[in-house]
């Protein structure tokens, strides 16, 4: 399912290209019949371009949540594939992802 425009949808690939993401993928109840347009947020899996300096790793991914809200208009949750250690949790995303946005290939239609 599609929960915004496609203007919207073509802001969610520049954010992606101006804030160095490397993947980024919808997941949870988004990606289901559980959406509630009147209070669900939006789950997003992000994978960063590697950067050495953390500081501007920092500011791309603060820049990058503020962002999705403002153009989405609804509160988002942003997970880092670096930094999920439960395996409960990674099978849950496993398991309803859908890939937006690839910086290696194609942009990934929606």
């Amino acid at each position: 399912m599609q929960y915004w425009t496609d203007a919207q949808h073509q802001q969610l690939l520049a954010l992606c290209d101006r804030y160095q993401v490397a993947r980024l993928w919808l997941f949870g109840s988004a990606t289901t019949d559980n959406f509630d347009p009147a209070r669900s947020d939006f789950d997003f899996l992000v994978e960063m371009v590697p950067e050495e300096d953390g500081l501007v790793l920092g500011r791309n991914s603060w820049a990058l949540l503020n962002s999705l809200e403002a153009t989405l208009g609804r509160q988002v949750d942003l997970l880092y594939v670096d930094y999920i250690r439960n395996p409960y949790l990674w099978a849950s995303i496993e398991r309803s992802r859908q890939l937006l946005y690839d910086r290696t290939r194609e942009k990934v239609p929606v």
